[in-house]
């Protein structure tokens, strides 16, 4: 009997389908650094019981459910690609790559499972989506990032893809994390921001997998934590200075989240997500002794006006 395999000999990459649910042909994507996977499967079988027997007379397959979470370092912007379709290239050492409300809807992916053991495992999930993604600064940690997904049907079998060393890529540091709004926001302990799709899935007659994943209506979530220095954000929550206004609250114009290595030219790596019309939802105040005090706020934006990353590839992967 083979013993059983540790993580170290699992990994996990991702390319995009032409046809949603026709595995990519190449899957040479990394997510980011530190990456992990978690997939989830469902049979949802059906459960037939009639009058006269207590115990079960028939069972059924039902709808095939999949889905998957990836958690990472963030050390590139391609995975902005699931959200928004394809970006705008421009420039010349350094680029841009641009993804807007103009560009197109979630792009399909096929990503995998590999497990390099005695008994070598591929497991290929198809028709993939993201449905959330999260980026999350806390301060003395690299920035995390995680993707929450359904995908079509999934296969399995003893050929492993080509496995792409991680290390290629440099990770972004909370230091290198900036907030503004309006001004840039000062004390920061923590800054989490979620992009949500969705989803909206589609089954037929005739199939038990996923026949569509449709965009539904998207969120944009922005949450963070600074210590107390003011009353500046809680005249924001407010609406006015000074007390909640007993009206319409007005959004703030925008916020901006970048992560920036601080290099120039060639050597610039950059991501700025500029979101508009934000509102905030909520702020909470914990007071306890001998600590600095602390200000939570959570808040939405209505939309976004671009994500933008700069870097020396001159086409978006």
């Amino acid at each position: 009997m083979a013993d059983p395999v540790g993580s170290s000999k699992a990994f996990t990459l991702y390319g995009w389908e032409s046809t949603y649910g026709t595995e990519a042909s190449t899957k040479d994507k990394v997510f980011g650094v530190g990456q992990e996977i978690t997939i989830n499967r469902g049979n949802q079988f059906q459960k037939v019981r009639g009058v006269g027997d207590r115990d079960i007379s028939n069972v059924a397959p039902g709808q095939y459910d999949g889905s998957f979470s990836i958690n990472f370092s963030l050390a590139n912007p391609w995975f902005f690609k699931m959200l928004f379709g394809d970006a705008t290239d421009a420039g010349s050492g350094p680029y841009t790559h641009t993804w807007n409300s103009t560009t197109a809807d979630p792009e399909p992916f096929s990503t995998f499972l590999g497990i390099d053991s005695d008994t070598d495992s591929n497991q290929v999930l198809l028709g993939c989506k993201a449905e959330k993604i999260t980026l999350s600064c806390n301060v003395g940690e690299v920035v995390k990032g995680s993707i929450e997904g359904k995908f079509m049907k999934d296969t399995e079998d003893a050929t492993l893809d080509t496995k792409i060393t991680e290390t290629d890529y440099d990770v972004f540091f909370f230091q290198q994390g900036t907030l503004t709004i309006g001004t840039t926001v000062a004390y920061i302990d923590k800054v989490d921001i979620d992009i949500s799709n969705g989803l909206l899935p589609t089954y037929s007659v005739g199939s038990r997998f996923l026949t569509s994943l449709s965009p539904g209506e998207r969120n944009f979530n922005l949450n963070f934590t600074v210590k107390w220095s003011g009353p500046v954000h809680l005249d924001e929550f407010y609406g006015q200075d000074g007390s909640p206004i007993d009206d319409e609250v007005a959004a703030q114009s925008t916020a901006v989240l970048e992560f920036d290595n601080g290099k120039a030219t060639t050597s610039q790596r950059k991501i700025t997500i500029t979101l508009s019309s934000l509102y905030f939802d909520t702020e909470s105040l914990p007071t306890t002794t001998n600590t600095v005090i602390t200000e939570d706020l959570t808040a939405f934006a209505k939309s976004f006006t671009s994500v933008v990353a700069t870097d020396n590839t001159a086409t978006a992967k």
